[in-house]
């Protein structure tokens, strides 16, 4: 069985003090450990995962290169074959306008010979030559949906947009009398106008127009033949007519560039992959192993320490456990208590570790030492003064010869050293 600690001495309280110091600094120090293991083992996933996403990133990076060195280079080929492309519907064009002028030519040269007919008619017949228009035709002998849409037009802007111009805008805020003169005055202008013109001309000259007329609709029927040649022969596919061999063998050279560019593309990607990508991923893991080892060495070396100030603070609480708490009792196993306890001891106000616990414990206790009272120095000093003078009195008086060595003697005994023992 133990022994009852309450009853030691100084070195029981020492001891006592300095296993609680032992146990609060492992304690304390394994928790540190700990911290700084789960800080470092936090720092050491962080720098495998910058590694990592360095990698990630580089590899990417590298892979892009790869790729945009071939695309820049497909785009280009690319360029190449739009550009051929152009040049050869340009050429086809032409090609075509030449084919197209050719078989209209008949055609031109009908239309050429019933334009100078008109001409002649206007000649002949003293027509004022200003009026052989296509706008004239439409708004006086109106024959097809274009013709008749103009007519329309040319009614809405005089009989209607000329008056409301002039009314809302010239005039500001006329009466409703002002605005219905005007109106009627641009009608009254235009339409006599109109029929002024048309009774100078397709009245007058009725038989001229219709002459006119048919010779119009003659050529539109040959210009209808010209729009269909021209929409045959576009529509033709076969460029054989044309002898654009030459930029179809170069786009098929092109187009070849373009697939042995891939295939060097797509080689270069799988090779990347197979080989320059765990060189890369290597490269980088190398650059940082060192750092990472080091920061896992110091992880490792606070576990490691970590465990042992662990089992340290288990052994020892067990030992306080076992040896001081039945005793002393678990709420008193503290460092400070005892801190105090060995001061209180040191200071001789306590002779056991219960002593010095109580004491310790007790908050009106203090090792400062206590000051005296003024009144009770005061008498004192006057016992002192005739204790002095009494002896000065006896001093004064001759002392017998027996009492002189009496008195010798005991002052040789009083310098003796303690402890020593003295022989007669």
């Amino acid at each position: 069985m133990a022994e009852n600690v309450l009853n030691g001495g100084l070195e029981v309280c020492k001891q006592i003090r300095d296993r609680l110091r032992d146990f609060t600094e492992a304690r304390k120090g394994a928790e540190e450990a700990k911290n700084a293991a789960a800080n470092g083992d936090k720092t050491v996933k962080a720098k495998e995962k910058a590694v990592k996403d360095e990698i990630a990133a580089t590899i990417k990076k590298r892979k892009e290169e790869i790729e945009q060195s071939y695309d820049k280079e497909i785009d280009l080929l690319k360029e190449r074959t739009r550009a051929v492309k152009d040049e050869k519907g340009k050429e086809r064009g032409e090609q075509q306008a030449k084919r197209i002028e050719n078989e209209t030519a008949g055609n031109r040269e009908k239309e050429r010979e019933l334009l100078l007919e008109i001409r002649d008619i206007y000649k002949r017949d003293g027509i004022p030559s200003i009026f052989n228009t296509n706008l004239f035709y439409a708004l006086f002998m109106p024959r097809t949906f274009i013709e008749l849409l103009i007519l329309a037009g040319a009614a809405l802007l005089a009989l209607l947009a000329i008056p409301m111009f002039i009314v809302f805008v010239l005039m500001k805020s006329p009466s409703t009398m002002q605005a219905m003169l005007v109106y009627g005055a641009c009608v009254l202008v235009f339409v006599g106008l109109y029929m002024l013109i048309a009774y100078f001309t397709k009245d007058k000259f009725r038989t001229s127009f219709r002459e006119i007329l048919k010779i119009r609709k003659e050529i539109r029927a040959n210009r209808r033949d010209m729009k269909s040649v021209s929409n045959r022969v576009q529509r033709d596919k076969d460029d054989s007519k044309y002898d654009l061999s030459h930029f179809d063998a170069e786009m098929e050279r092109i187009s070849a560039e373009i697939d042995r560019v891939s295939e060097k593309k797509k080689e270069a990607l799988k090779g990347f992959e197979n080989e320059t990508k765990q060189a890369i991923s290597d490269q980088i893991e190398e650059k940082n192993k060192v750092e990472i080892e080091e920061l896992k060495a110091f992880v490792d070396a606070r576990i490691k320490e970590e465990k042992e100030l662990a089992e340290r603070a288990k052994e020892l609480g067990l030992f306080i456990a076992g040896n001081y708490e039945p005793f002393v009792g678990k709420q008193d196993l503290q460092l400070e208590l005892f801190n105090k306890a060995v001061e209180i001891m040191e200071a001789e106000k306590a002779a056991t570790v219960a002593e010095a616990l109580e004491k310790a414990k007790d908050p009106d206790f203090s090792l400062a030492p206590e000051p005296v009272p003024e009144e009770a120095a005061e008498p004192a000093e006057g016992a002192e003064a005739e204790v002095a003078g009494e002896v000065t009195e006896a001093s004064a008086e001759p002392a017998p010869e027996g009492a002189e060595a009496a008195t010798e003697a005991e002052t040789e005994a009083s310098a003796a050293p303690e402890g020593s023992v003295e022989t007669s």
